[in-house]
């Protein structure tokens, strides 16, 4: 009877916060659309992008996430990259490609460009709904209570990224961000050629002069 309890209040614990992560995400697509209603600057509307609406983002997928633990120390980038492979556009499967191949971004820069990308390309629902139908990789990236993987979410999600989504000028500021951050990140150093070997005149004089007296 405790056990059965306990397992109660464990899923009404995952309920509510799962309920948290999507109300947080309403209220941040809803104050980005009265942003952009009232008019709001430029440089506001991409730095509300690039905190409150990326960390909703984050909470949404980080909710029962597999990646995180004791042992598994996988980031939400693994799990984009992973799904990614199974994707049948090409300009999104080359977009996490070229993200992927920079060794100067962090994990926690790439999720945060995809998520701009996404956003800038009016496809972040598409992208989450893939989430919620592959169940293969559901069930291997997150838990069973996990947001992604709750009946409910989908309608809710649908309501709030559609309605992100609909708005030009957020997007126009998603890919400014993704343009101005790609620009930032440092360019590879190229490796320096090897120094040639230098010359040993002393050796070089010798073998000359063996050489020389060879000759008939």
């Amino acid at each position: 009877m405790a056990q059965t309890e306990s397992n109660v209040q464990v899923l009404y614990t995952h309920g509510l916060a799962r309920k948290e992560r999507l109300q947080f995400l309403s209220a941040v697509v809803d104050s980005l659309a009265a942003a952009v209603h009232n008019g709001a600057p430029t440089d506001l509307i991409e730095d509300f992008l690039t905190h409150e609406y990326i960390e909703s983002i984050d909470g949404v997928l980080g909710h029962g996430y597999k990646g995180t633990g004791w042992i598994r120390t996988a980031t939400l980038w693994d799990m984009i990259v992973d799904v990614s492979s199974e994707s049948t556009d090409l300009d999104y499967r080359a977009t996490v490609q070229r993200l992927g191949s920079s060794a100067d971004l962090s994990a926690e820069d790439k999720f945060q460009l995809f998520v701009c990308y996404l956003l800038s390309m009016g496809v972040t629902f598409d992208w989450v709904s893939f989430l919620l139908r592959a169940e293969w990789y559901a069930q291997r990236w997150f838990e069973a209570w996990a947001v992604v993987r709750h009946p409910d979410s989908a309608p809710a999600l649908h309501r709030t990224l559609g309605a992100l989504q609909g708005l030009p000028r957020v997007r126009e500021c998603a890919r400014a961000i993704v343009q101005r951050l790609s620009q930032a990140a440092p360019e590879p150093t190229p490796t320096p050629a090897p120094a040639p070997t230098p010359v040993n005149l002393h050796v070089l004089t010798s073998l000359f002069t063996f050489w020389a007296d060879q000759k008939p």
